[in-house]
């Protein structure tokens, strides 16, 4: 009869035990080294110093001069200027583009009306719905094509010249708001 020896890790059986648990003491030690990563042994056992934190920042908070109604409109009738000029040269090359220079259009528009009083901002409406009514159109789908973009540039173009003529800071500088008395 054949005596039973210990199994090896590969199974085959080995003449006393030595080699096995040879076998298991090498992978026992090469898995601990291994546990702790992949970086240099060196490194493995050394202590991080720890960062400083940041001391944090606290900022005092500012009482802020409002602008003036005229310095206000000033301000809004370039951004319109600019805004509509982007419109006029842009219109009809990019759908997204046209959506975002109809709304600083209309929306500086918009914020130059409510410094106006009176029948002044009564006038502002209707060249508002009128380049309201060209938005609608050129996202719905109905001005399409080079020769309807070129009249449509045209007409707002012809609008444009209009409200720099009527609504310039200069021209409507006795019907800016007055400034609230604040003592």
């Amino acid at each position: 009869m054949k005596k039973l020896t210990p199994l090896s890790l590969r199974g085959v059986p080995t003449k006393s035990g030595r080699r096995s648990n040879l076998t298991i003491y090498i992978l026992l030690i090469t898995s601990l080294l291994f546990q702790a990563g992949c970086d240099t042994f060196r490194r493995k056992f050394v202590r991080e110093s720890k960062t400083p934190k940041r001391q944090q920042v606290y900022y005092d908070p500012l009482s802020y001069i409002k602008p003036l109604n005229i310095e206000s409109y000033k301000r809004n009738y370039l951004f319109w200027r600019t805004a509509h000029a982007e419109l006029v040269e842009d219109l009809g090359s990019n759908m997204k583009r046209d959506k975002r220079n109809f709304q600083d259009t209309i929306g500086n528009l918009k914020s130059m009306q409510k410094l106006l009083m009176g029948e002044k901002s009564d006038s502002l409406t209707p060249l508002i719905a009128y380049i309201e009514k060209f938005k609608k159109d050129v996202v719905s789908g109905k001005i399409h094509g080079e020769p309807q973009f070129k009249q449509a540039r045209n007409k707002i173009d012809k609008k444009k010249r209009q409200i720099m003529r009527e609504f310039s800071p200069k021209a409507v500088k006795d019907f800016i708001l007055p400034e609230p008395n604040i003592p």
